[in-house]
């Protein structure tokens, strides 16, 4: 499994955006904006680093995100995978984006 990394990344307190007992794992260079709810009730949520993703977003997992992606202000993501340098919005469910 992905552990999380906590030195020099620009991630938020999210402690109370988290729905579920998993913590989301995002590798180093991933920037979270404020406002992002994390729901890992169903399974994990991954981002990779050099991902933005920009406020007032709901993420559920089970979720990966890869490398240098981009996920525009609110967006509902559920259940998929989004591959390297994707930039996705809107309402995403159950779908495989190949970078």
């Amino acid at each position: 499994m992905f552990q999380p990394v906590s030195s020099k990344v620009d991630f938020p307190k999210i402690e109370e955006n988290i729905l579920g007992k998993i913590k989301p794992f995002h590798l180093g260079g991933s920037r979270i904006s404020k406002g992002v709810f994390f729901d890992t009730s169903n399974g994990p949520i991954v981002i990779n680093s050099g991902t933005k993703i920009l406020p007032f977003n709901y993420l559920a997992g089970p979720l990966y995100i890869g490398s240098n992606c981009q996920v525009n202000e609110h967006s509902s993501l559920k259940h998929s995978c989004i591959g390297n340098t994707c930039k996705v919005g809107g309402e995403i469910e159950a779908t495989i984006f190949q970078g």
